[in-house]
């Protein structure tokens, strides 16, 4: 049996080899803090007076210097223990940027997108969608909502950019505590929020108006944070995405809380719906000697970050800006989130007629979501069941 080069343990062992003794942003562990006159170890005094951001690895927590943030990712070179208030730090001193520079390794957009997570799958064009959202959603900003049969592969993707860029963060049964200390991530996905608590709803909700608005900051709104800690964040660059289950995969009182039941039309809107179908096929083998696989396949996958890196720079270079045959309605924030899905689909359609046919199958996701969500909501007598104290849109 061949063995598909997207298998989580090899990425996880490319992630292992390439990354171990690296600090990225997704190690960011707080606000910045101004440092002044610490202690060493032994207790002597350091002459120090900056601003830092705190990274946590490996049961300890770096301090980097504010005006290097932008360096991330780094490797370590020197670092100095320290004491701040009985709690050890370690305070860098010298440290040097790593990782990919960004590069047009693949000619186009479509060559690239069927060779990545070329899993088998029983809805080829729905997969190739999902992927187009997911790689739209890493190097632009983006704001939609997902509902599939399991195993459709919506973990799977996502899973796999994140193990090559390190910067996506999936949260399951979101917190607001869960979600504000993964603000730095570049996206953020919270899976299965039907398991809320009530005191949550609030918060979150508020979270998902202002992502969702496409607004440049968020206010923290959790207090549990140090006295000095600033509770702003800049999410000017931050993609959301939510995904569930289909809803018959939910019994009745669990639907109760499907998000569409739970969160008011304003979060709605600024969520793009989409519903996918289908399942991956393929049968992955257990890998005997990872190490050597992903030897194997290590300039596809130095091909591949560099690739996405391209994009998120240069992306508006490889449109084709073909021209939409018909009109499609969508609130105005909703409208964003299609047309951002939409410069996907135009660089990967080699035609106007590809393109037109997977703008059409795109829209179908959205009308087969809200579809299914009305026909949930429809009983016997031709009324509308409603879960929220609003009325249903």
């Amino acid at each position: 049996m061949a063995i598909n080069k997207f298998n989580y343990s090899l990425i996880s062992k490319f992630n292992e080899i390439v990354y171990s003794n690296l600090l990225f942003k997704k190690n960011l562990c707080g606000q910045e803090v101004f440092v002044k006159d610490p202690k060493d170890m032994y207790g002597d005094p350091i002459i120090v007076k900056d601003y830092f951001y705190p990274l946590a690895k490996d049961n300890k927590v770096y301090l980097l210097q504010s005006d290097l943030l932008n360096m991330l990712p780094v490797e370590v070179e020197v670092s100095e223990k320290i004491a701040i208030e009985k709690k050890g730090y370690h305070l860098i001193r010298n440290a040097n940027p790593k990782g990919f520079g960004e590069e047009k390794t693949f000619e186009t957009f479509t060559e690239f997108i069927n060779s990545f997570c070329d899993f088998e799958h029983e809805n080829v064009y729905d997969f190739i969608l999902w992927k187009i959202v997911c790689m739209m959603s890493y190097v632009t900003r983006v704001n939609v909502r997902i509902s599939s049969n399991p195993a459709f592969g919506k973990d799977s993707v996502l899973k796999v950019i994140n193990g090559f860029m390190g910067d996506i963060s999936i949260v399951h049964n979101p917190t607001m505590a869960k979600i504000e200390w993964l603000l730095s991530s570049k996206v953020l996905v919270t899976n299965e929020v039907a398991g809320i608590k009530t005191a949550d709803k609030e918060n979150l909700q508020q979270y998902y108006l202002t992502c969702g608005d496409f607004s440049e900051s968020y206010t923290k709104r959790t207090r549990a944070t140090a006295k000095d800690s600033e509770e702003t964040y800049n999410i000017s660059n931050l993609s959301n995405i939510i995904m569930f289950n289909d809803m018959d995969c939910y019994n009745d009182k669990d639907k109760e809380k499907y998000f569409d039941n739970v969160f008011q039309k304003a979060v709605r809107e600024r969520f793009l719906p989409l519903k996918f179908s289908g399942k991956i096929t393929e049968k992955f083998s257990i890998i005997r000697n990872t190490k050597e696989e992903v030897e194997t396949n290590m300039e596809y996958y130095k091909k591949t970050i560099k690739y996405i890196k391209y994009l998120s720079n240069n992306y508006e270079k490889e449109l084709h800006n073909y021209k939409l045959e018909k009109t499609y309605s969508f609130s105005d924030r909703a409208l964003r989130n299609w047309e951002t899905i939409l410069h996907g689909i135009d660089m990967y359609s080699i035609n106007e007629e590809m393109y037109q046919v997977l703008v059409q199958r795109l829209f179908q996701k959205n009308q087969d979501y809200l579809n299914m969500v009305m026909k949930d909501r429809q009983r016997d007598d031709n009324t509308l069941r409603v879960y929220t104290e609003e009325k249903v849109a």
